[in-house]
């Protein structure tokens, strides 16, 4: 979607249906967290500042990049803990009760 005003380009994404699995791990390596997402949507909104060129009736979008709005719509799907930290084997056996509750 395009929301320019002015000089200044804006533009819209609206992707959907995005799957994201992502893996945290504390520095000392002592708990792993796994988790997913499903029917997930993320919105980013940019605006592009214009560059000037040689002729000043041509202005390319090449400047600073703004990121004017984002939103991310996503349901929990998978949750798992690992490690050795003493956390890891508690959180694992709530993991369902977590994920209700996220």
């Amino acid at each position: 979607v395009d929301f320019t005003s002015g000089d200044v380009p804006e533009v819209g994404y609206r992707m959907s249906g995005v799957h994201l699995q992502c893996q945290l791990m504390a520095s000392s390596g002592s708990i792993i967290v796994n988790f997913g997402f499903h029917n997930s949507s993320i919105y980013l909104r940019l605006s592009v500042a214009p560059m000037a060129t040689a002729d000043p009736n041509v202005k390319l979008p090449l400047g600073k990049v703004t990121l004017v709005k984002c939103s991310v719509d996503a349901q929990l799907s998978y949750l798992d803990f690992g490690g050795t930290s003493p956390w890891a084997y508690p959180l694992k056996n709530f993991r369902e009760e977590i994920i209700e509750t996220v």
